[in-house]
């Protein structure tokens, strides 16, 4: 009964952490289109970090990875525009 608690409870948080991520990679597509970002562009970004499909049917740690690489992308852009 231990056990069960324990997984249900670690696989709750884990859920909670994965929407929390989801919907952080969603305001940072936002961010970018209100950077001037075509959203067909956004997609196609995301596309090549390996979102293909819906986000709910990744893994956290995949997530984890495209939030940071998207995070990258946008300091990137961000530093190319005050070059100007």
């Amino acid at each position: 009964m231990f056990n069960q608690n324990v997984t249900a409870l670690y696989f709750g948080k884990l859920n909670n952490d994965k929407e929390q991520l989801i919907t952080n990679i969603q305001t940072l597509k936002e961010k970018m289109v209100k950077l001037g970002y075509n959203p067909g562009e956004v997609d196609y970004l995301l596309a090549r970090y390996g979102i293909n499909s819906k986000m709910e049917e990744l893994d956290y740690e995949v997530l984890k990875i495209v939030e940071k690489k998207i995070v990258e992308h946008l300091n990137f852009a961000r530093q190319c525009m005050n070059i100007r």
